[in-house]
């Protein structure tokens, strides 16, 4: 059977629960309920505490993570009422060859709130979120508001081969890797600037690079690496990027960035592993035989793995 990812959505009290182990026992597949989650490490159905919650999340995922590992399907249960989420367990359902499903539970708020009710009644009235969560839940995510998240595009890697006479070349990231931000927010590209360097990959960096002024390299014409930066940030930083570069004195032949608003054809944002894939393809192979990758995340250090490329990871990225 199919390796299957499939997230729940629907407010509370809309039968999500109730769903998803029909799916499980027709599947075959293990239900990882976030609400349960919360009990099991928390002893409360519901926490109201942003630290709290991100345990939950960090065992949430962790146990998606574990079971795909594994071989097994899974049903996440959850409200998945933030796009962001779907998103993320698209992302993680591709990155293990998942195939990734999204199952609307779309109960009108009214019988959701009734349900709700209903529960107080019930062994399950921890579980009671009250109507006027449900309602401003409705209110700020109205199910005819609700994107059609899917999958992002799949590819089949296409292992590198070592070119006798190609220029040697090492592949190093940017974000995580030689720069570390400082407070900004991932996505705010108007204060890259800000960004600290990486002291331990700026000199492995510069001292690649510098192999080329080598007296006896230069004698004998001996091969030297490039330095080629591959970055999933938007093309539209190049210029404050080559800035930041060159203020911390950071030697490069290439920068290879992603182009602003790529997107998949559903409209979401490309992850950072697709892009960097289009990018080599485009600029470096054939053209480079590549010593080495400098990154951190997870799902681009399994890309350039799965093209046969050495990728030393400078920190953990399962992000």
């Amino acid at each position: 059977m199919t390796l299957t990812l499939t997230a729940m959505r629907g407010y509370p009290g809309s039968g999500k629960s109730t769903k998803a182990r029909e799916i499980a026992n027709e599947t075959g597949a293990v239900v990882v309920c976030r609400v349960e989650l919360r009990k099991m490490l928390h002893d409360n159905y519901f926490t109201g505490n942003k630290d709290r919650e991100a345990e939950v999340t960090v065992a949430e995922r962790a146990q998606v993570s574990a079971f795909l590992k594994n071989g097994t399907s899974v049903i996440v249960d959850a409200t998945h009422l933030e796009p962001s989420y779907l998103r993320k367990w698209a992302k993680m359902a591709s990155q293990y060859g998942a195939k990734f499903e999204r199952v609307d539970m779309d109960t009108p708020a009214a019988d959701c709130i009734r349900r709700d009710h209903a529960r107080q009644l019930t062994k399950t009235a921890g579980r009671v979120v009250g109507e006027d969560v449900i309602k401003r839940m409705a209110k700020r995510h109205p199910q005819k508001n609700w994107p059609d998240i899917q999958a992002p595009p799949t590819f089949t890697p296409v292992p590198v081969e070592w070119v006798d006479g190609l220029p040697e070349a090492i592949i190093v990231d940017i974000d995580g890797t030689v720069a570390h931000m400082d407070g900004r927010s991932p996505y705010d590209y108007t204060q890259v600037h800000t960004d600290t360097v990486d002291e331990h990959v700026r000199w492995l960096v510069n001292l690649a690079a510098s192999i080329r002024y080598d007296s006896v390299v230069e004698a004998r014409d001996l091969p030297y690496p490039r330095v080629l930066f591959v970055s999933g940030r938007d093309d539209s930083c190049r210029d404050e990027t080559v800035k930041w570069l060159a203020n911390h004195g950071i030697q490069f032949d290439e920068l290879h960035m992603r182009p602003t608003g790529a997107k998949d054809g559903n409209g979401n944002k490309l992850p950072d592993y697709l892009v960097k894939s289009t990018l080599f393809d485009e600029n470096i192979r054939g053209k480079y035989n590549v010593r080495f990758v400098l990154d951190d995340r997870d799902q681009v250090v399994n890309l350039w793995r799965s093209l046969g490329l050495k990728c030393l990871q400078v920190q953990p990225g399962d992000f």
